[in-house]
């Protein structure tokens, strides 16, 4: 049987990572299959990909992970995999711990929301003999993880210009915590003409503006016409504006404000303004001008080294 590999990853941010670094993967990916749960998401980054579609795992379920276990020793006996690579989270661990019972060499890279250590689901792992592991931010040497290319460095700061218009796009993602902070900032403004995507948070639903959920062409559309892109810090969406070529300004939920359970949104806006990829606004900011000057702000591509997994 030929070399076949297995890319395994939750829906959202952990796999747009994955698909942004496959192509960096070196050595590339051999017949990939792809392992997720199914979502408007899923559907249509991995149009045309060959795709598992496995039962959905949140954060914290482990239960319904433990579930999974007889799907990916099935799946496992099925594909017979030389490597699994995965971006995380939850979903994935089940599938890593039975590619890694039928001998497969197992890649886990942690999300680049992970600057000071691993997430949960990296600590298992690191518990687990054989597993390679990987980390795109850790900012100091840890065990046996070894440090590989972000998913970031695809994008550069871009020049500046005027406006390309009057549209602004403000996304807050999926994540159970109201981020009511956020939907306030489309009120500061009287020049701009917003469309809010307001997930799990409360607005008003008579406001026109206000979309709780979108589908993922329409986001995509949204994104390239606005001037303006506001949202959360989660990796999907951040990379879903430097995609389009914007500069985003990044409002990143606080575990103190009780937006998240922890602070690491903080973290990683922090790190991308570093690099100058995203304006970062916190509470006590004025949200003016750095709204005025994200507006003339851009992104481009820039071709990245290579991510090795081997040696």
């Amino acid at each position: 049987m030929s070399a076949r590999d297995l890319l395994v990853a939750s829906p959202g941010g952990h796999v747009e990572e994955l698909a942004e670094l496959m192509h960096r993967l070196t050595p590339a990916p051999q017949q990939p299959v792809w392992v997720t749960a199914r979502s408007l998401q899923t559907e249509r980054l991995l149009s045309g990909e060959d795709v598992e579609w496995i039962p959905s795992v949140g954060s914290r379920q482990a239960w319904r992970a433990a579930r999974s276990l007889p799907i990916a020793r099935r799946l496992m006996q099925k594909h017979r995999p030389d490597r699994v690579i995965s971006t995380g989270a939850a979903l994935a661990l089940p599938y890593l711990l039975a590619a890694r019972a039928t001998g497969a060499r197992v890649h886990y890279i942690e999300s680049a929301t992970r600057l000071h250590g691993p997430s949960l689901t990296g600590r298992v792992l690191e518990r687990v003999p054989g597993v390679h592991l990987h980390h795109q931010a850790f900012d100091e040497p840890r065990g046996r993880w070894r440090a590989t290319g972000s998913v970031f460095d695809s994008f550069a700061p871009g020049p500046e210009g005027a406006p390309v218009s009057e549209d602004a796009l403000l996304t807050i993602g999926t994540e159970r915590f109201p981020f009511t902070r956020a939907l306030s900032l489309v009120e500061v403004t009287d020049d701009l003409s917003w469309t809010v995507q307001t997930g799990h948070t409360p607005a008003d639903d008579a406001d026109p503006r206000c979309r709780r959920w979108m589908s993922p062409e329409d986001l995509t559309d949204l994104t390239t016409r606005a001037s303006l892109v506001v949202t959360h810090a989660g990796v999907g969406s951040v990379l879903l504006a430097l995609r389009a070529g914007k500069h985003p300004v990044v409002v990143p939920r606080l575990a103190d404000l009780r937006e998240h359970a922890d602070d690491h949104q903080l973290e990683l806006a922090r790190a991308l303004e570093h690099r100058g990829l995203v304006s970062v606004l916190l509470p006590d900011d004025d949200p003016l001008p750095v709204l005025a000057r994200a507006r003339r702000r851009s992104t481009v591509r820039v071709r990245p080294e290579p991510v090795s997994l081997e040696g």
